[in-house]
């Protein structure tokens, strides 16, 4: 980075100074020879030769900054870089899907207990059968809370592997992520 700085000042040094050089020439040339009003091509070659320097000026800065662009572009393997962003992607919604599929199977069993508590007190004949028909609701929503529990147990166990699987591809040389990624998918097709 510090070597493209000091060559763009350099160029620009040279620039400058191939600049004031022309123009001291073009002032020397005009000094020397008599004014003439009839003479414009006198007044029009400073101004050439100031522009083609400036054209030449721009062209090396573009060339370096393309250069310099294309390196950091190598660089940062921004191929990699949404490679791993779509890996992180489904990461999250493989977690995002089974949270909702925990959560909608703890409010089935809770609906399912409700709708059998209200059914048992439908039939309860005196306290015994009402306390019996609660205690049955009690166990069913424990079991579905214990449900759910291992269920968010068992997702937060494949969450550290699922990460530590994706930041070691991300963070793999630009080569290797991608074959990672595309044994990872042949592995996948197979099990599939």
């Amino acid at each position: 980075m510090l070597s493209i700085l000091q060559a763009q000042w350099e160029s620009a040094i040279r620039t400058a100074l191939d600049l004031t050089l022309c123009h001291l020439h073009a002032a020397t040339a005009l000094a020397q020879a008599p004014f003439s009003a009839a003479d414009p091509g006198a007044a029009r070659a400073p101004a050439r030769q100031a522009l083609a320097v400036l054209n030449r000026y721009a062209e090396e800065r573009a060339a370096q900054q393309a250069q310099w662009w294309r390196a950091q572009r190598d660089r940062l393997d921004l191929a990699g870089v949404a490679q791993a962003w779509r890996g992180l992607d489904a990461i999250e919604a493989d977690l995002a899907a089974r949270a909702a599929q925990a959560r909608a199977g703890y409010n089935d069993a809770v609906r399912e207990a409700l709708a059998r508590y209200l059914e048992d007190l439908g039939e309860a004949r005196d306290g015994n059968d009402i306390g019996l028909a609660l205690l049955r609701a009690l166990t069913d929503w424990q079991e579905a809370g214990k449900t759910c529990a291992g269920q968010a147990a068992a997702m937060g166990a494949a969450m550290m592997p699922a990460w530590t699987q994706w930041l070691q591809s991300a963070l793999a040389e630009p080569g290797a992520s991608r074959a990672v990624a595309g044994a990872a998918g042949q592995r996948a097709a197979q099990d599939g």
